[in-house]
């Protein structure tokens, strides 16, 4: 996948984030698509290539959605998207369980580092909701999944991305 490739996939998932939040406003907590480009690049292609696609699809979402801190998706998805890329160059995580446990943590961890990086620039922060991280990393490791097999087929891969067959 190219550039072109990459900005097209921030894209089309931006848009469904859009599609998503105004056809059910309260989803907007709970479902964020962004996700998906970011553990794709960071499992499938380079770290490199991870980062740059977290900072182009959190900046996106930053662009769109958010009205506090501008950048802090960004860096958010951006530093994710780095330590997901060096995860995944030592460790296999093409398996459907791996995806889904990628998918939850890496919604938690961009929680975790939000709260981190709102209190050091002093603003204010709520209590952190459990429930509502465990249902955000819930839907993040089954739009994970469910975005592995969707991009999967439309670029011709095999579950193990490495575009041949294995006998």
């Amino acid at each position: 996948m190219t550039a072109l490739g990459a900005i097209l996939f921030v894209a089309v998932c931006l848009g469904l984030q859009v599609l998503v939040t105004s056809l059910v406003p309260g989803a907007a907590e709970y479902v964020d698509c962004l996700i998906v480009p970011v553990v794709w690049f960071g499992i499938r292609r380079s770290q490199r290539a991870a980062m740059l696609t977290g900072c182009m699809a959190g900046l996106a979402q930053d662009v769109w959605f958010r009205s506090a801190v501008f950048g802090l998706s960004g860096f958010e998805k951006t530093f994710l998207g780095w330590i997901l890329g060096g995860l995944s160059s030592r460790f296999d995580l093409n398996s459907t369980t791996s995806l889904f446990t990628t998918g939850f943590m890496f919604s938690v961890a961009q929680n975790l580092l939000a709260i981190g990086l709102l209190r050091l620039m002093d603003q204010v922060t709520v209590r952190p909701m459990l429930v509502h991280w465990l249902i955000q990393g819930l839907v993040a490791g089954l739009l994970v999944v469910v975005g592995f097999a969707i991009v999967n087929r439309i670029a011709g891969e095999n579950d193990t991305g490495s575009g041949y067959s294995s006998y």
